[in-house]
């Protein structure tokens, strides 16, 4: 249970995209790194992928150091 705690803020993501305008959103923006794409079939898209700027990246409302250290 407490490794739950300490959950890395750069941690990478997972998404599935059905629409070619969410897929371009995710490559254009600079602040996003992709690691991998994978096209499942002809209109669905797993997208893997971190922020690359840390201000940027969603902080888990779990997350809690003072208590896992």
């Amino acid at each position: 249970m407490w490794w739950k705690l300490t959950d890395r803020k750069e941690r990478t993501m997972t998404k599935i995209i059905t629409k070619p305008k969410n897929l371009y959103g995710y490559l254009s923006t600079p602040d996003i790194d992709v690691m991998n794409i994978v096209f499942s079939s002809d209109d669905v898209v797993w997208i893997t992928w971190k922020c690359s700027a840390e201000e940027d990246v969603p902080s888990l409302r779990h997350n809690n150091e003072v208590i896992a250290v």
